[in-house]
């Protein structure tokens, strides 16, 4: 059954070829169907997000949500994202909001990959 996924990990976190491995994994032992994630420019979203399109996926991409003046946009984003019951989250290394997207993933019961522990 193709799985539809969390992808998250730190704005930093500039390595494209594990990205790519680990989903590449992932795609040949479960089929990912879509891949959901933060939206950013850099790091681990973009990497997902380039992996998505060029195997044809379907990406889903959340912008963080609220105003200005929006107290914890990033947990808002985190619900958001889970929100749709998504099969599993993929979390890379990364602070803050990664971090938040875990705890959150966890009390929701969605099973969470951490290939670098």
């Amino acid at each position: 059954m193709a799985v539809r996924i969390i992808v998250c990990g730190g704005r930093n976190f500039n390595d494209r070829r594990a990205v790519y491995r680990v989903l590449d994994h992932i795609h040949t032992h479960r089929s990912i169907r879509e891949i959901i994630q933060g939206d950013g420019p850099t790091g681990a979203d973009r990497w997902a997000r380039e992996w998505a399109i060029n195997c044809g996926q379907t990406l889903t991409g959340y912008q963080l949500g609220g105003t200005k003046n929006t107290r914890y946009p990033e947990q808002m984003r985190a619900r958001q994202m889970l929100k749709d019951l998504p099969d599993g989250l993929v979390a890379f290394p990364g602070h803050g909001e990664c971090i938040a997207l875990i705890a959150a993933a966890r009390a929701a019961g969605v099973p969470i990959y951490m290939p670098f522990g």
